[in-house]
């Protein structure tokens, strides 16, 4: 009976103490992720408004494929790894030409714009 009460304390505090979570890179992913972006990770079809460019996202932090970036009235959709997507806002004050590109071998997106 003294086994078993010592294994089920050891299994209570590995449980307490997080003992095989995820719970420490979970913290350390979502803070390596802007905030803009951490409802749409791994979310395609999400859209994420943004008030600042350039921003870098590492695919191990957040999967951004399928998601569209809206900035200053433009939008992108994010690409499949490897590939660059374009959109151009022209307006009579001017235009924005907004870029999402994703590196062919980390999948880290990019994303950034041109006055």
């Amino acid at each position: 009976m003294r086994g078993i009460a010592g294994l089920t304390m050891g299994v209570a505090l590995g449980a307490l103490t997080g003992c095989g979570s995820s719970h420490h890179d979970d913290a350390s992913k979502s803070a390596a992720v802007p905030q803009a972006f951490q409802t749409a990770c791994s979310h395609p079809g999400a859209q994420v408004t943004v008030s600042s460019l350039p921003a870098t996202i590492r695919r191990t932090a957040c999967d951004l494929t399928g998601v569209t970036v809206a900035y200053r009235g433009s939008g992108v959709t994010v690409p499949e790894n490897g590939q660059t997507a374009a959109a151009m806002l022209d307006t009579a004050s001017g235009g924005t030409e907004l870029y999402a590109v994703v590196d062919a071998a980390t999948g880290d997106v990019t994303i950034r714009a041109a006055n």
